[in-house]
């Protein structure tokens, strides 16, 4: 039997990925559950990884013009996304004895109120753009083929998080801190995710590496959500003038828990230990082979 190959499986992916995306559209305009928009988002992001990492731009033409189409869906997917992961967050506050109830509905109300405005900005884009995805994407190329640089872009990745990683010793500031971690995040999920790819064409041959991926990218989603729901803490007690002690409560564990995060990131990872493992990652995939 033919083995399948490295470009054979890129594309598998990416067409896999895209069929996603049109899947979750109809339950994101229905929005009766949260996880249709995460599980979106997530598919657009392993496209875009993909196009830049194996180069599919150059292989197919359609493949620019779709991008563009993904990285304006993202940027009005993300907030909806970010208001999900707040009114997830006051559900579990709702049993602290610590915060009074009515603070919780008033911040959740206004919450969901700038959610649906959110929500109807990006039921807009999907109308507007996914219909205008390019059709050529939609088709398997007769000769697959990739970049064979892959490994290059990967390199330069892990180069930009080392970077970063070394700036942040450096920082002192722990907001500083936190938006250096942020970009941390992003640049190991355009790593982890044609990773995971090269690790289906190798049999799993990096599942215990991926599951490590996952909980280095949880600890710094955990950060980067506090940070946001913050940011919408302090809009909303702008909002409401009358003295609040609750409100200062769950401002004061918020900064507490963003401290304790960023405390375990540093212990964890810190180090040159994130460096590392990412050292020794990409040493395992310089084996991968196409054949």
């Amino acid at each position: 039997m033919t083995k399948t190959t490295l470009a054979e499986t890129v594309w598998s992916v990416w067409h896999r990925r895209l069929e996603m995306v049109f899947h979750w559209v109809p339950e994101i305009m229905e929005d009766r559950d949260r996880e249709p928009l995460h599980q979106f988002r997530v598919s657009l992001r392993y496209l875009l990884s993909l196009s830049k990492a194996f180069g599919l731009s150059t292989q197919d033409s359609s493949i620019g013009p779709a991008g563009k189409i993904f990285r304006q869906l993202l940027r009005h997917a993300g907030p909806v996304r970010d208001l999900d992961v707040q009114l997830i967050t006051i559900e579990r506050w709702r049993a602290s004895r610590e915060i009074p109830s009515g603070t919780l509905e008033k911040f959740a109300l206004f919450l969901r109120d700038l959610r649906n405005i959110r929500h109807q900005m990006l039921g807009d884009q999907l109308a507007t753009l996914v219909p205008v995805i390019p059709p050529a994407t939609h088709e398997f190329p007769g000769v697959p083929t990739i970049s064979p640089d892959w490994m290059t872009f990967l390199s330069g990745r892990k180069t930009r998080v080392k970077n970063r990683l070394n700036t942040l010793s450096l920082v002192h500031d722990p907001l500083e801190k936190i938006k250096l971690l942020h970009t941390v995040r992003i640049l190991l999920k355009s790593i982890r995710y044609p990773i995971s790819v090269l690790n289906e064409f190798s049999s799993g041959h990096l599942d215990s590496e991926l599951i490590l991926f996952k909980q280095v990218q949880d600890i710094l989603g955990s950060l980067h959500d506090n940070e946001v729901i913050l940011g919408s803490l302090n809009a909303f007690s702008r909002t409401d003038q009358s003295p609040n002690k609750g409100l200062v409560t769950i401002i004061e564990e918020c900064d507490r828990i963003r401290q304790w995060q960023l405390d375990r990131f540093i212990r964890e990872w810190g180090e040159h230990r994130l460096i590392e493992f990412l050292d020794n990652v990409l040493d395992q995939l310089s084996h991968v082979s196409d054949i």
